[in-house]
């Protein structure tokens, strides 16, 4: 089997970057490619970091009595302007709509495989 020389890591995040490096390092020649620039996609707010142990999925009813409150504050993370925007409209009601506690229940034993692995 041949070795590979050549390789192209799509993504200049945190991830694709140390990925880029970590080949680099070990002779093989790079090209890193990404449609916004380094570091302008998720890694700008998270780092790369992936963290299933510590990440609980969003919509649970706990988040509808602190959720009304956050969304129109806006000094709070997550707000989001009030406007006349149908497809936020829409989201916000799917968002609610899943917002439930057999809902909640459902989508955290999905991520026990991944929590066992971690």
């Amino acid at each position: 089997m041949s070795q590979v020389r050549s390789v192209a890591v799509i993504g200049a995040g945190m991830i694709g970057l140390a990925t880029a490096w970590h080949l680099r390092e070990h002779g093989v020649e790079v090209t890193v490619l990404d449609k916004k620039g380094v570091a302008a996609g998720a890694s700008w707010g998270n780092a790369g970091w992936l963290t299933p142990a510590i990440t609980t999925p969003l919509p649970e009813p706990a988040v509808l009595r602190y959720g009304i409150r956050a969304v129109i504050s806006p000094s709070s993370p997550v707000y989001v302007p009030i406007a006349a925007d149908a497809a936020l409209a829409r989201f916000m009601t799917g968002f609610l709509r899943h917002s439930t506690g057999r809902r909640w229940r459902r989508a955290m034993s999905s991520l026990l495989p991944i929590n066992d692995m971690a």
